[in-house]
């Protein structure tokens, strides 16, 4: 059994089994902070290292929650876990107490669940200790079977599992992607230095988009990139200049990145440092629907990537 089935498991077994203490369904109102907490704040890091980030959106007409995680390659994904889990999609005030550590204030831009949506939530789920999923993550935190080798960037298996099929959904997976061996998906793209388009590579732009708007998606990206006397990404104004990777939603017909409304903190683009292998998880639900993109930016024809995402039709 994979480490990522062994602890979607043992979750399960734990939501069997819980026994909801007196008052547990007033918690979250009760420990409800009275303002805002800044973007810094709004993040859970785990044990094994995953860091799983909330940002709130409030663009004229369009309001929504993402939740972000980024991992290394191979450790075990608590946004997937839990959606297998729960079975449905995720509510961020529900995962924000499954894996914040006890004690710590729920923020300002999450609400307790409405009366009609409480009904439809297993008593259990709020009613466990807050943190419940934290010690389960971190006994199955090793990289276990999920070798690299063969697959370019990310094992292939491990990073598919990151965004998990749903009935009624359907997307796109692209996986082993270098410029080397897909040249006809990639495209030319240049570091801006002052506001002009540098050298400095040559260097690449790689990106897949929704074909439909929707309420809510999910998507994934891992990459890997290649620095060494063949392909190095030092020597630019800036030292050094990695890949960057980011997601991005289309409102008004222009391609936005995700900033948080709050405290204007942005939700990428993320650099992917000499010869690490990152891995990045979005989770997005929305009042409007939108059109996304998974981007890739600045590689050089060595950089491996694998890209996924699913959606709501």
């Amino acid at each position: 059994m994979t480490h990522h089935r062994l602890f979607t498991f043992l979750l399960a077994l734990a939501l069997a089994f819980a026994v909801p203490p007196a008052g547990a369904q007033d918690r979250l109102a009760l420990e409800k902070p009275g303002s805002k907490e800044p973007l810094e704040t709004t993040a859970v890091r785990l044990d094994n290292g995953n860091e799983v980030h909330f940002f709130n959106l409030d663009d004229p007409g369009v309001q929504g929650t993402l939740l972000l995680e980024s991992l290394e390659a191979g450790k075990p994904s608590a946004l997937s876990a839990l959606e297998d889990v729960l079975g449905e999609k995720l509510d961020p005030t529900e995962v924000f107490w499954a894996l914040s550590e006890p004690g710590t204030p729920v923020p300002e831009l999450f609400s307790p669940p409405s009366e009609s949506a409480a009904k439809k939530l297993q008593p259990s789920r709020l009613a466990m200790e807050q943190g419940w999923a934290r010690e389960l993550l971190a006994l199955h935190s090793e990289e276990g079977s999920f070798d690299k080798a063969p697959d370019l960037a990310c094992n292939n298996d491990w990073f598919k599992s990151l965004v998990p099929n749903r009935s009624g959904w359907t997307g796109s997976t692209r996986l082993d992607r270098t410029r080397d061996n897909y040249p006809s998906e990639f495209t030319s793209d240049c570091i801006p230095v002052d506001g002009n388009c540098a050298g400095y590579g040559p260097r690449y732009r790689y990106e897949i988009t929704t074909g439909n708007s929707t309420y809510e998606w999910k998507g994934a990206i891992c990459g890997r990139a290649i620095n060494d006397a063949i392909t190095s990404h030092y020597g630019t104004p800036y030292g050094y200049s990695g890949p960057e990777v980011s997601f991005l939603y289309n409102y008004g017909g222009s391609w936005r990145h995700m900033r948080d409304s709050n405290t204007g903190g942005w939700s990428g683009p993320f650099e992917i440092m000499a010869n690490s292998t990152q891995a990045y998880v979005w989770h997005w639900i929305t009042s409007s629907k939108l059109k996304f993109r998974l981007q890739v930016r600045y590689a050089m024809r060595r950089d491996q990537f694998d890209l996924r995402y699913r959606y709501d039709l």
